[in-house]
């Protein structure tokens, strides 16, 4: 369980946000590879494609990989992200619908070679969140 932030309602964060990172990094970034050396086929990779969906509370925005962080606020959030199966530790922001509170979650899962995954969340009692990592088989979500 993972304690939910309250939802900031200064639009004085969006303006620094936008001058600090120039306008370009929010965007965050498309594609991104884990690993080291050459790019490898989607079939040897795990990947996370952010995507939502209506039937979970709280959609995820992935920020890094067994403790390397590749995104966050004001870097963006990659969109895709592929990885060598396996165990791995993930973290990402999740952010709960309609409130607009979130939790910075970690947690650990077995990655499939070849498969598609999303991260979500769900706010349990008393404002603590519960990660979900949605395997979506060898079909792409999006």
């Amino acid at each position: 369980m993972f304690r939910i932030f309250k939802k900031e309602n200064s639009s004085l964060n969006l303006v620094l946000v936008l001058i600090l990172s120039g306008c370009a990094s929010i965007v965050g970034v498309q594609g991104l590879h884990t690993y080291e050396g050459e790019k490898k086929p989607d079939a040897q990779l795990a990947t996370i494609v952010q995507t939502e969906d209506p039937n979970i509370q709280g959609n995820g925005y992935f920020i890094g990989v067994d403790g390397v962080e590749y995104g966050g606020y004001f870097a963006g959030h990659p969109r895709i992200v592929k990885m060598l199966p396996g165990q791995h530790y993930v973290t990402y922001e999740c952010v709960l619908h309609p409130s607009g509170m979130r939790a910075r979650i970690r947690t650990r899962f077995n990655f499939e070679a070849g498969k598609f995954y999303g991260l979500f969340c769900e706010e349990k009692t008393f404002g603590l969140a519960t990660p979900i990592v949605k395997s979506y088989g060898t079909t792409r979500p999006i």
